[in-house]
């Protein structure tokens, strides 16, 4: 550092404003949504009724959303847009989750995995995770074509996910990420709904989403001046003759 920089006073602060610049640009990295105050501008998507809260307490460890499947389709908790940045390729898209009721009615299938949904350059991705649990779970997908149970092609987010579903190439993972129109979490784990006949209600609790984007050109651009500049603001200033 002190080879770039120089030495003393002036290089120390050089060296902290530079340090400052990349805090700044891992920060805009990372776009999160931590529910403290309110929904942080979630909606929910292919879901209605007004059982979609914000719940101040009881969240991991305070604030988070509370979802109530409505409808017999898949239904999500969607991103807002300042989730739709571009994304980067092998960053990674995480969220605590936990589900209100793990049972099913003898008959029915069993539990769903935790199940996450991008939409971007025409193309709509599905990949699923672990099953869920009661409790407070982190659940983490690498955002490249092979993660998890790996991010398959289908024509909606209505679909059953299927191991026998194409795969997205890493040249559509990379499309999909750079244009992302729609990012959405489910919300529905069991076949219960408020509109089926089976009595257990599907309620999820989602919270600490986190989402690896690029930083923007302009905070990129600012990193690179202040490399450029640094060593010259710390370059002793040569004295003036008296001539």
């Amino acid at each position: 550092m002190n080879a770039l920089f120089g030495t003393g006073l002036r290089g120390a602060v050089a060296a902290a404003i530079v340090t400052t610049f990349f805090m700044g640009t891992c920060a805009k990295a990372d776009v999160t949504s931590t529910f403290d105050i309110d929904k942080d501008g979630w909606t929910l998507f292919q879901n209605s009724g007004p059982n979609f809260d914000w719940i101040a307490v009881g969240g991991n460890p305070t604030g988070h959303i509370g979802a109530t499947d409505n409808t017999a389709d898949w239904a999500y908790v969607q991103a807002p847009s300042k989730f739709l940045a571009p994304a980067r390729y092998d960053g990674t898209f995480s969220f605590d989750l936990r589900l209100d009721n793990l049972n099913q009615p003898a008959g029915f299938p069993g539990i769903f995995n935790v199940r996450v949904g991008l939409q971007g350059a025409g193309l709509t991705l599905i990949n699923e995770g672990a099953l869920p649990t009661t409790s407070w779970t982190n659940y983490s997908f690498t955002l490249n074509e092979t993660s998890a149970a790996g991010w398959r092609k289908f024509s909606n987010l209505s679909q059953n996910y299927s191991p026998a579903a194409p795969q997205a190439t890493q040249a559509e993972m990379q499309s999909v990420l750079a244009g992302l129109t729609r990012i959405a979490i489910a919300t529905d784990y069991t076949l219960a709904s408020t509109d089926s006949n089976v009595p257990e209600v599907d309620r999820t609790y989602i919270d600490n989403v986190r989402l690896s984007t690029i930083p923007e050109p302009a905070t990129l651009l600012l990193v690179s001046v202040a490399l450029v500049a640094s060593p010259l603001m710390v370059r002793k200033r040569q004295p003036c003759r008296m001539r």
